[in-house]
């Protein structure tokens, strides 16, 4: 890049930076990180160089920080934003702009901004799927990361000659009442980590097909979130919280009850944008599994002596919720 200056002080950028975004300290030492060899001109000049941003977030809030990162590195003249357009009815598609930016260029920008990449992700990661011709010549330059042909009028393909995509992936949002691609699942899993190493261990789970198939290279992810980020703290909370409900289960039902990631991940799903304090959640939490408790038929493993009793109940959910009982 013309603009780059080798001899630029990073940790005065950085401080610069924390002056404008207090709250994304975290994020912007792993995005600076990610930008150093381009800063210095250390970045193979054979192919594109990605940075994919798994957004926490709200996307216009990283359109900011990057917009603003861009300016401090006086990258503006090299850069090119294709974002979804505001106007949804009206506005040019990610693909026109694509295909815009092939007719009008034989080589990619220095740097490419985009939240383009997200409908296709969020496809590609089913094996069945078929793809187009556009959704092939997609999968080829992720995988080479060499040239790019969208053009429907035989144009020479973009190339790739070192820059940079700094994409924006908005956190995915799994069935089976799981929000932020198997968050759950994984502090269930891991329920001492701490935000620092969850950050730099965790991703989605509609990514894993994307980094097993080299789509999407694990080193090129990073966490776009404040640095006390509200969405995965009120998960970590709902964790905490789950010896506490399975306690007030057993004071109800006379034996020892267990939740399931299941039981845990349909009230996570119920109660994730209210938003509450963790003394808020915790009555909340209370509340909504009272009636459950009550509905347990205690009844049904003593019929005619015929069932020992059960010495553990279990709480899951699944289309529904159902009750299991381990017995002796």
């Amino acid at each position: 890049m013309k603009a780059t200056k080798p001899d630029l002080n990073l940790d005065l950028l950085k401080r610069a930076l924390l002056k404008i975004h207090p709250e994304y300290c975290l994020f912007l030492n792993d995005f600076l990180e990610k930008l150093q060899p381009i800063i210095y001109r250390e970045q193979s000049l054979e192919e594109a160089h990605f940075i994919h941003l798994v957004g926490f977030e709200n996307k216009l809030e990283a359109r900011k920080i990057i917009t603003d990162v861009i300016e401090l590195l006086q990258w503006q003249n090299e850069t090119i934003f294709l974002w979804e357009s505001a106007d949804y009815i009206n506005g040019p598609s990610q693909l026109a702009q694509t295909q815009a930016l092939q007719e009008n260029f034989s080589d990619f920008p220095g740097v490419l901004v985009t939240d383009g990449l997200w409908d296709f992700f969020h496809e590609v990661q089913f094996e069945d799927l078929k793809l187009c011709e556009n959704g092939k010549q997609i999968v080829k330059f992720l995988s080479e990361r060499r040239e790019l042909d969208l053009s429907e009028f035989r144009l020479k393909p973009l190339q790739a000659r070192g820059n940079l995509i700094v994409s924006y992936i908005p956190n995915f949002e799994s069935m089976e009442y799981d929000i932020g691609g198997g968050l759950i699942q994984y502090l269930w899993d891991s329920p001492e980590i701490d935000f620092e190493r969850f950050r730099k261990d965790f991703y989605p789970i509609e990514l894993r097909r994307l980094v097993e198939k080299n789509y999407v290279r694990r080193e090129d992810l990073i966490f776009f979130s404040k640095d006390e980020s509200f969405p995965i703290q009120y998960a970590m909370d709902l964790i905490s919280l789950c010896p506490v409900i399975e306690t007030y289960g057993s004071q109800i039902l006379g034996f020892p009850v267990k939740l399931t990631c299941n039981a845990l991940s349909y009230f996570h799903f119920y109660v994730f944008y209210k938003k509450l304090s963790y003394a808020k959640l915790k009555k909340e939490a209370i509340d909504f599994f009272e009636p459950i408790f009550r509905q347990y038929p205690r009844m049904v493993g003593r019929l005619n002596g015929l069932q020992p009793e059960a010495h553990e109940i279990i709480l899951d959910f699944k289309g529904g919720w159902r009750f299991s009982a381990e017995v002796d």
